[in-house]
């Protein structure tokens, strides 16, 4: 009798240990099958991270080569010191990825182990209550696993939430890259554009903008200060323009331009907004051959005023001086003489003008004399000369007037 009570509790710890076997081996593959991800993640991790490193070296170095060997030779440590740091990073992330694999394998070795104890333990206690036996067994490895399980999920979501954070950092270190490579591409426009102008890039880790260009004219004179502000990213913020104002103020600019891939709602290429000229990267150059003829359109009115002023001064230091009063005087006397001589010209010709008007009216009297005497003695034969005679309108008139 005992005996086939031994065979049937016997059967039927080993039924329940064959189900439990079954449920520990499939929550083991699940166990594997994350392990494979992570690892699979984690190598994902390590070969983008010695990519990005590999990119940024170079596209760093192309950048330093433009560069003074001064500035070149500490935007390279300060480059690599930063790249070490990540690959630094990255190194621990993967030692910690790499300790939590350990932990993983030391969890499955425990659980085996606690299964290998447990079978002991049935075995064991076979001897004992059925019942007894069987529900303090089922407790206890529910109890186990549940809090085996619920770690290995929290170590699992852990290194989810730090992949995830690796991530981000990657893709912020990339788009400081691509905002630096936008801004010397920039310069280099402006260089090539201008030569005359003098384009200065302002270092980072200095308040201010990224650019200033200072205007000069053909002969190298001062026309005026544009200065820039780069921007690359994929939306347009307002707040943008208070701080170039500002960085204009501090530098005393004339013009402010925002270069940005993200312009503000409603523009297409380019607009002025609170007095700050804003444009897409295609747009700047053709928009800054404008703004720098109006600037040097001012300056050369400026320079008119200013010569006006100053020629008003020297006029006026003319007139007020000895040389104008002795030139006038000289005039003056000049006209002076002119007049006289005029004058006594004058009064000659009339001396002349009135004794020949005397000899002329003495000639026609004696010329009218004479025609009255011949019409006298010749009893009107000779005809009437029209100059001796009276204008008809004349007599006329005096008739209407009698």
């Amino acid at each position: 009798m005992l005996s086939s009570v031994r065979e049937g509790v016997t059967k039927e710890v080993q039924s329940t240990l064959a189900d439990r076997e079954q449920m520990l081996s499939k929550r083991q593959r699940t166990l594997d099958d994350r392990e494979a991800d992570l690892k699979k993640k984690t190598s994902e991790i390590q070969q983008e991270a010695e990519r990005l490193a590999e990119q940024r070296l170079k596209e760093r170095e192309v950048h330093i080569k433009s560069e003074a060997a001064k500035q070149a030779v500490k935007e390279h440590e300060f480059v690599l010191k930063q790249l070490q740091e990540e690959v630094t990073e990255k190194t621990n992330a993967l030692k910690q990825a790499q300790a939590n694999e350990l932990s993983l394998l030391k969890d499955k070795r425990e659980l085996q182990e606690a299964k290998e104890t447990l079978e002991l333990k049935v075995q064991r206690t076979l001897d004992q209550e059925r019942g007894k036996i069987t529900a303090h067994a089922k407790a206890q490895a529910d109890e186990e696993n549940r809090l085996k399980i619920a770690e290995k999920e929290k170590v699992i979501s852990d290194l989810q939430r730090k992949l995830e954070d690796a991530q981000r950092r990657a893709e912020q270190g990339s788009q400081q890259i691509q905002g630096e490579i936008l801004e010397i591409d920039f310069e280099r426009q402006l260089r090539d554009a201008f030569p005359v102008d003098q384009i200065t890039e302002i270092s980072k880790g200095i308040r201010g903008a990224d650019v200033s260009q200072e205007v000069r004219s053909k002969t190298g004179r001062t026309c005026g200060l544009i200065l820039y502000e780069n921007k690359r990213t994929k939306n347009w913020s307002d707040a943008w323009m208070p701080k170039l104002k500002a960085d204009m103020l501090g530098v005393k600019a004339d013009i402010g331009v925002i270069v940005t891939e993200a312009l503000p709602p409603d523009i297409d290429n380019f607009c002025r907004k609170d007095e700050i000229w804003i444009t897409d990267p295609k747009s700047a150059i053709p928009l800054v051959h404008v703004l720098r003829c109006l600037l040097q359109e001012v300056a050369i009115a400026r320079g008119h005023r200013d010569g006006a002023k100053e020629k008003m001064e020297v006029l006026y230091t003319y007139l007020t001086g000895n040389e104008f009063r002795q030139r006038v005087s000289s005039v003056i006397d000049t006209f002076k003489a002119m007049r006289a001589d005029l004058e006594a010209e004058r009064r000659a010709l009339t001396k002349h003008w009135s004794k020949r008007e005397k000899h002329i009216n003495a000639v026609i009297e004696d010329m009218a004399c004479m025609v009255g005497d011949v019409q006298a003695i010749s009893g009107n034969a000779l005809k009437e000369i029209p100059a001796l005679e009276l204008e008809p309108v004349e007599h006329e008139l005096s008739v209407a007037e009698i």
